[in-house]
């Protein structure tokens, strides 16, 4: 409807640039897509140059990245060469607690089977124990029967032997009152003749008898007697003690002997545990096993001796110190040589290795350092209340050649070897100590410390597997065997010692025994002949009495038939009393020798059932201890198989790692190898270091990310120009058309005021670099120059940049144009010519209405008759409209 032109907007178009007054001419005098399409280029340009600068970047730090990667390409090839070994080795580590789960599974199967047999077998000695346990009770009670009886018979026959005796005593009073009334008889019918020789002779006889009735000692003879039986009686009970003494020495020599049996027989059994080994040996290492069959061959062509395998020349005495040295030892170590002598070393390499190609392993020590002080991790008396018992190498016995290739080539010096408690406190002891290598219950600990941070460590745990060529039935087995068997042996030295001292004795008590008894056999016919000579002294004083005075003879001799008859009478009932007590004690002797015979084969009997019951105690004791140990063994066993199982479970199901497991050992030593060997061959490859390995796999998913990203930016750039190139010929067409029409216009109006001026579109590569420049010249020995404020004066832009708004004005259509005060700091000459220019455009036909509004005009200014001035009276100071009258303040003016 009306276009404006203010006195600023004058000023404000003076001061834009060349690129910002392109972009006001769009908007002004152009159509309205021109603007539009101008500010899309722009937008455009800058996302191609945001876009070309990223797909710079992206390509130049997709070069770098390849370039980076491809320096790494080579340790990355070793490491994911090393990473397949540690995926196989992490696989087969996955397998192990399944063969693990198999072998406590057949180990737990294998005890239950054990301990239904041992049940079995504890069934089999109890049934056998209880008959012969009940047989032995009834042969001891037998024979306390025995002795009973025995000492019941002893009585009588001490009560019937003294009634022997008494008879017997009897008997030979009444045989010597016989002889003496037959000699009686005899003297009374000789009595006459010889009365007074008799007389003489009896009484010489009686006095002779007399004399050696006084020559004896009735009385101490009886005591010496009762000391004499007393001395008989004490041999007999020493000898019946000394005999009860011989019977338990002699069981005591047999059950110490049972012990001695067993023992010699388990040394038999280790004597061949070496042969175990070297069978052992044999099977694991073929050329191992030749090369020992052939040293110990040819010996004789060492200077020293060579020793070895290791597996026959290490001891160690607790089986599972045997088996944390054999987890700690490496295979080739438990089958090498050790040589003294670098010469021998070679002879055994050219003879073996070279020309028989036996893969064996020979080490040589020199013997310089046997007694080489290795440097502990750490002082023991510090460890031992985390339970550390001890060192490896304390606990083997050995060669100190075989003890120094250890130390250097398996570092058992620096191994610790612990209790429960110290499975407790694991984590605080590898954090305090300087301890790399812990051997626990049945778990190695190794500690790692990373080559490039030592503050970095990294802890393993493995299961230490059961011995298999340190194995059961060691040198130390043999040791105590051989302690025990002398212990024995002494023992039944000093049993037999004591059992010849028992026989010795009892020979001294049965002489003394012989002695005593000839003794008071000696006493007793003493006191017989004490007895008879004063039956004969009592005969021969009543002999003597009746030769001292007459006597009649026939009636004498009556009595002395009758005395002979009553004494015959009484000798015979005496004769069959004694008899009978010849038969009663014949018999009791024969029920005695019946009884002592019976009571040493019962005896006998019991001392063989006792050994017997002993020995079959003892293997119910061994059974039922076995039988409880194998039920616990089983139980753990049973409970250990289910731990490996969940364990195994949860760190393998079978079910995702069957098709893998397959492929892999089934037995556990084929999979330890196994393990072992892929173990070596990753650490045949040196470890890089995973954070270059990080670094190169993040880089490569970087440049699959930048390349994929410069694809798509590429892209978008080929859309980008593509969209910008259809763009700038939608804009540039019409723009140049638009420009040349404005240079036109600016040209003619310049031509008119003499001078020279152009209007002209600066191209650029960037389209917010395009420009609209305005060339003029002022004076006609001048060029055109580009309008600045260096080169024109402040007039010569006015007038160029109100020409160049009066040449945009000729394009834009409008009813009304109002132009406001655009002469204000104009010199005259130049506000002139601005006038002459304006009043001729307004004054076109066919032209919009032009108003012009200034506070003031030049004189002599050229008018037309299409232009009328207003002249407008305002302000504070004016009349009122009412007051004015024209000639009345013209006169007051005049005045």
């Amino acid at each position: 409807l009306c276009q404006f032109l203010p006195q600023e907007r004058v000023c404000e178009f003076a001061r834009l640039s060349q690129q910002e007054l392109l972009l006001s001419t769009e908007k002004a005098v152009g159509p309205p897509e021109l603007f539009q399409t101008h500010m899309k280029l722009m937008k455009s340009r800058d996302s191609e140059k945001l876009l070309r600068m990223q797909v710079d970047e992206r390509t130049k730090l997709l070069e770098d990245l390849r370039a980076q990667n491809s320096t790494l390409e080579h340790d990355v090839l070793r490491f994911q060469e090393r990473e397949k070994h540690i995926n196989r080795l992490r696989l087969l580590e996955l397998k192990r607690p399944w063969l693990q789960f198999e072998e406590s599974r057949l180990r737990s199967q294998k005890l239950r089977d054990q301990k239904q047999k041992l049940e079995a077998e504890l069934k089999q000695k109890e049934e056998v124990y209880e008959p012969l346990h009940k047989e032995l009770q009834d042969q001891e009670r037998k024979v306390d029967a025995y002795q009973k009886e025995r000492q019941q018979n002893l009585s009588q026959l001490k009560s019937i032997d003294i009634d022997r005796r008494k008879k017997m005593e009897q008997l030979d009073q009444f045989d010597q009152d016989m002889e003496s009334l037959v000699q009686d008889l005899k003297n009374l019918e000789n009595r006459a003749g010889d009365r007074k020789r008799k007389r003489d002779a009896v009484q010489s006889e009686l006095n002779r008898l007399e004399r050696e009735l006084s020559s004896i000692d009735k009385r101490t003879a009886k005591d010496r007697i009762d000391r004499q039986q007393s001395a008989v009686n004490s041999i007999n009970k020493k000898l019946q003690e000394l005999q009860h003494k011989k019977l338990e020495e002699t069981e005591t020599l047999r059950t110490k002997q049972i012990p001695l049996r067993n023992l010699q027989h388990k040394m038999q059994q280790l004597e061949d545990m070496k042969h175990q080994r070297l069978d052992v040996l044999r099977r694991a290492d073929r050329d191992a096993y030749n090369a020992y069959m052939w040293i110990k061959e040819n010996r004789n062509m060492f200077q020293h001796e060579v020793h070895g395998p290791l597996c026959l020349e290490v001891r160690v005495k607790d089986q599972l110190h045997a088996r944390y040295i054999e987890h700690l030892c490496p295979r080739w170590i438990i089958t090498a040589f050790v040589c003294q002598n670098e010469g021998d070393q070679s002879i055994l390499l050219e003879k073996l290795y070279e020309q028989q190609k036996l893969r064996i392993s020979v080490i040589y020590t020199n013997p310089d350092e046997f007694n080489r002080i290795y440097p502990r991790p750490c002082d023991l008396q510090q460890l031992r209340h985390y339970g550390i018992t001890g060192w490896a190498d304390e606990v083997i016995e050995t060669h100190p050649a075989i003890m120094a290739a250890l130390k250097n080539n398996a570092g058992i010096y620096a191994s610790a070897f612990g209790s429960k408690e110290t499975e407790g406190c694991i984590e605080k002891l590898l954090k305090e100590t300087n301890l790399n290598m812990i051997f626990a219950g049945e778990t190695q600990y190794s500690r790692t410390v990373s080559k490039y941070n030592k503050s970095i460590s990294s802890t393993r745990v493995l299961y230490v597997r059961p011995a298999k060529f340190f194995g059961e039935g060691g040198d130390g087995q043999r040791e105590s065997i051989e302690r025990e068997m002398l212990r024995i042996k002494q023992d039944i030295s000093e049993t037999e010692v004591q059992l010849m001292e028992v026989n010795k004795l009892l020979g001294q008590l049965g002489s003394d025994l012989q002695n005593a008894k000839r003794q008071l056999d000696e006493e007793i016919k003493a006191e017989k002949q004490a007895e008879a000579l004063n039956r004969r002294i009592d005969i021969k004083r009543r002999e003597l009495e009746g030769l001292q005075g007459e006597e009649d003879v026939s009636r004498e001799e009556a009595r002395i038939r009758k005395s002979q008859s009553n004494v015959n009478r009484s000798r015979a009932i005496k004769a069959i009393q004694l008899c009978a007590t010849f038969q009663q004690l014949t018999k009791l002797e024969l029920a005695q020798d019946i009884v002592q015979v019976s009571r040493m084969e019962s005896n006998s009997k019991i001392a063989a059932l006792r050994m017997r019951d002993q020995e079959l105690k003892r293997s119910l004791l061994t059974a039922r201890k076995e039988l409880e140990d194998t039920k616990s063994r089983h139980e753990h066993e049973y409970a250990a198989t289910r731990k490996l199982y969940t364990e195994a479970r949860n760190v393998a199901p079978l079910e995702k790692f069957k098709a893998q497991f397959e492929e892999l050992p089934n037995e556990l030593d084929e999979l330890e190898e196994e393990i072992h060997a892929t173990r070596a061959r990753a650490d045949m490859y040196y470890q890089t270091n995973p954070k270059i390995l990080e670094d190169y796999e993040e880089r490569k998913a970087q440049i699959e990310k930048l390349a994929n990203e410069l694809e798509e930016k590429e892209d978008q750039l080929r859309n980008s120009v593509g969209n910008m190139e259809d763009l700038k010929r939608k804009w540039l067409e019409p723009l140049k058309k638009l420009i040349e029409q404005i240079n036109g216009s600016f040209k003619r109006h310049f031509a008119r005021l003499n001078c020279e001026g152009e209007v002209k579109l600066a191209p650029h590569a960037d389209y917010d670099k395009y420009a609209l420049e305005i060339w003029v010249s002022f004076r006609k020995d001048k060029q055109t120059s580009m309008l600045n404020s260096h080169t024109q004066s402040g007039g010569e832009r006015s007038v160029a940049t109100m020409i160049f708004l009066i040449s945009l004005q000729d394009l834009t259509p409008c009813p009304f144009r109002l132009v406001d005060e655009i002469n204000q700091g104009m010199d005259p000459y130049n506000e002139r010519m601005i006038f002459s220019i304006i009043a001729e455009t307004a004054c076109r036909p066919k032209v919009p209405q032009y108003f012009l509004i200034t506070p003031k005009l030049l004189t002599d200014l050229r008018f037309t008759q299409n232009m009328t001035v207003l002249c407008i009276f305002n302000g504070p100071w004016q009349l009122p409209q009412d007051r004015w009258n024209l000639p009345t303040n013209r006169r007051e003016e005049i005045e």
